[in-house]
């Protein structure tokens, strides 16, 4: 409990002493006890002040990181957010990698801080380990895990602790000393160096973290406070069923007679009970405070804030207000976006964490963690697109084919061969100031026979002999011709 809370709650238990007090002397005085006496005790303005309206800020809390934490237990919706965005983050995988150039990089799937992140310790697998990780960084802004050595010190364990077990210890004038972890009588001070910190800055501190979950505690607070609500209301306010009234005063026995009839119609053990009402123009006002508050809607806001500011669809943790007027394409949509939003973002802040605590840090200052996506069925579609971009521009001769082959992620070719464009049917090479050459079908020239169009010996035998079957077939025709034009002109005569 913050220094501020405890002083609230010591005000509000002043406040309720007095009005404890001051409604002894209203009972008093409504029983006969005199109204000066009451006026002079300070009863009628205490009790007054008492239920005076508070301020705007009055109301709300100051979360602590403990508290932030119990919120995932207590509150359903920040429970279902936190949880879709802890198990989808275990689904990534990481390798390492290392930047030949700014835009070409080389992976090493083999390196040793890969292996530590797959077994982090003997109590976690690696979906429990990422989960850690991410829930304390969405619900406290900030997550610290720490790196165990053996005797030779070199890391063989990561350890991800929650944020309310964490302190800073600094000097006087604010340099990071180590860090203190305490749980119950477990006590540990760990090195700045074997501490690798996860977080969401602060614009206003930089250093000080600050979390989406942090960013809707008024959300959070106004869900739980109509929560509480409706299950006080429920629980304590006694409403009457059917209302009978008459001008004049019902008896023991008319009262008797109707309930059993009417419990006959409606059956027993309703909640409701039958009220009497008797004298003329008598009524009763019967007051609903839960029929009065929009609560689908008052729930609905609050629920789709909290999902806005974690960044998740409500429709993939089935909220009513997702679900309404929704399609399975409007799932497959809402998935996909969560993926290259929330997710791509959020892998790449664990990967640069990584990066700085797993690898800089132990000295490999040129190698990067990397998240892995292209086992990942959301995310294949822009890859697609990005492939088949790559594919038109290759065959539209803007790019090599080594060039092609690394924007879909493949191995370049050996030789020359790699720096081969392709140039497509029917795009004419034109310069400048310069004649354009149109392509042409005709024979090459006699250079262009000599070193690449020679014809062999077996080619001018089979010209020679097309060119004599040609002959051939025209003394055929023209002999043919010649015996029908006399056979006409004998026929004439």
């Amino acid at each position: 409990m913050g220094f501020r809370n405890w002083l609230r709650a010591r005000r509000e238990r002043k406040m309720q002493a007095k009005l404890l007090s001051a409604s002894n002397l209203v009972i008093s005085a409504l029983t006969g006890k005199a109204t000066e006496q009451l006026q002079s005790e300070g009863g009628w303005e205490i009790f007054g002040r008492g239920f005076s309206a508070n301020t705007s800020e009055a109301p709300w809390q100051i979360y602590s990181d403990s508290a932030a934490e119990k919120l995932y237990v207590s509150l359903s919706i920040i429970y279902a957010c936190t949880k879709k965005i802890a198990d989808t983050a275990g689904v990534f995988t990481y390798t390492v990698v290392a930047f030949e150039t700014d835009d070409k990089e080389e992976e090493f799937p083999d390196h040793p801080q890969i292996d530590l992140l797959e077994h982090p310790n003997d109590k976690m697998s690696y979906a429990d380990f990422m989960f850690n990780l991410v829930m304390h960084l969405e619900l406290t802004g900030v997550s610290y895990v720490w790196k165990s050595r053996n005797q030779g010190g070199f890391v063989d364990g990561l350890w991800p602790f929650p944020t309310s077990w964490v302190s800073e210890k600094t000097d006087k004038i604010g340099n990071l000393l180590n860090y203190r972890v305490e749980r119950d009588k477990f006590e540990l001070n760990i090195k700045t160096e074997d501490m690798i910190i996860f977080r969401y800055p602060n614009p206003g501190n930089p250093l000080q973290p600050s979390g989406p979950v942090q960013a809707c505690f008024k959300d959070a607070q106004i869900d739980e406070e109509r929560a509480d609500y409706m299950i006080e209301m429920l629980e304590n306010m006694h409403l009457p069923g059917p209302v009978f009234s008459s001008k004049e005063s019902w008896t023991e026995d008319q009262m008797n007679v109707m309930r059993r009839m009417v419990r006959d119609k409606i059956g027993k053990g309703k909640r409701a009970s039958p009220l009497f009402v008797g004298g003329e123009d008598s009524k009763v006002e019967m007051v609903d405070p839960l029929a009065d508050m929009d609560w689908p809607g008052t729930a609905a806001l609050t629920e789709t804030r909290i999902c806005a500011t974690l960044e998740v669809p409500p429709i993939l943790i089935h909220l009513r207000s997702g679900l309404d007027r929704s399609t399975y394409s409007n799932y497959g949509e809402a998935k996909r976006a969560f993926y290259n939003g929330k997710m791509i973002a959020l892998t790449g802040k664990v990967a640069d964490g990584l990066s700085l605590g797993l690898l800089h840090s132990e000295g490999d200052v040129d190698f990067w963690f990397k998240a892995v996506t292209d086992d990942i069925p959301e995310l294949q579609e822009d890859i697609d697109k990005k492939h088949d971009r790559a594919r038109k521009d290759f065959h539209a001769g803007g790019l090599t084919l080594d060039e092609y082959l690394s924007l879909i992620g493949q191995e370049p070719v050996e030789g020359r061969d790699g720096e081969m464009r392709l140039l497509p049917v029917g795009v004419v090479p034109f310069y400048p100031n310069e004649e354009i050459q149109f392509p042409t079908t005709e024979a090459g020239t006699e250079e262009e026979e000599e070193e690449g169009f020679e014809t062999t010996e077996e080619d001018e035998e089979d010209e020679e002999e097309i060119e004599e079957e040609e002959v051939v077939d025209d003394d055929e025709t023209g002999g043919g011709e010649a015996a029908t034009g006399d056979e006409d002109e004998g026929g004439g005569e």
